[in-house]
Formats: structure tokens, sequence, C-alpha cells
């Protein structure tokens, strides 16, 4: 897909990850099936790396490009009997941050530009069906983690 894209239109400058499927059978991990673990997790994670993977040359040919990997709530909190879902979506926050170590240009604190420009899209209806999240604009800065030497701290 990513390459009949860049064929189609040059180079990719925005990838949009936002793909999802769950079992439906409710079933909790002792009672999951390998076959549904397996399936869950290629569609819901793998298709992710995979398209980062394709687009993502092409991305640091020409020194510009987005990647939105679009997750669930079910990364950061989860309901009964969807362990393979909730699993996948976690780790697509997780390769999210790995990504914005691997290839954020800044890692620095937004320009009062960048955070006026979140700031009015928040406050506008556009964003009308988001409430009660964080939002974090920092170039990447939190996803290092305490350990990164790149924020001053030991390894």
């Amino acid at each position: 897909a990513a390459a009949a894209a860049a064929a189609w239109r040059g180079t990719v400058d925005i990838l949009v990850n936002n793909v999802g499927i769950q079992h439906d059978n409710g079933a909790p991990v002792h009672l999951l099936a390998d076959e549904t673990w397996e399936r869950v997790l290629a569609v819901n994670v793998t298709s992710y790396f995979r398209m980062a993977k394709h687009v993502l040359p092409g991305m640091l040919e020409q020194q510009r490009g987005v990647i939105l990997n679009i997750g669930s709530v079910q990364g950061t909190q989860s309901q009964v009997g969807i362990p393979a879902y909730a699993s996948s979506k976690g780790a697509i926050q997780s390769l999210t941050r790995q990504m914005a170590l691997d290839y954020s240009s800044n890692g620095a604190i937004g320009s009062p530009d960048e955070v006026t420009q979140l700031v009015l899209f928040l406050a506008s209806d556009r964003a009308s069906n988001m409430t009660g999240a964080d939002i974090v604009c920092d170039g990447g800065l939190l996803a290092t983690g305490s350990w990164d030497r790149r924020v001053g701290f030991d390894a």
C-alpha cells in the first residue's frame, strides 16, 4: 500500500495508521485461541509497523513527513475479555513513543506558536469529541523517559 501511494503521488508526506479488529468472544487469556491472538496483533500492530517501515525511507530522504498512529483508550485502560485488543493498543502506544525517539527532529518543548495552534484546535468545534484526554506537546521529550542521555540523565 505504501509503495502504491508513493508511485501514485511521488512521496508519502503523511501516514495515518488507523486500524483495529477485536475478537468477539470475550475470552480471557486462558481461553483465547492462539490464532485469535496472532490475528489481532498482526492487524492491529504489525500493520502499523510495516506501513511506517515502508514510508520512513522517503520521509527521511526528503527530511519531512508525519506519521499519525491512532490507537484506543484500550491502550491505557481495558475491560474484561479483550486481552488481544487491549495488548495491541498498548503496543501501538509504545511503538509510537519509540518512533518519536528514533525519528524526532527536535526533542524540545514546542514553540509558543505550536502550543497556540494546539490550544486553538482544542478550543474549536473540531475537537468536540475530545474530552478528558492528556495531550502532550513537547517534541517527544516525554517519550524519552528518565534514562535517556539526550535529556541530561545518565544511563
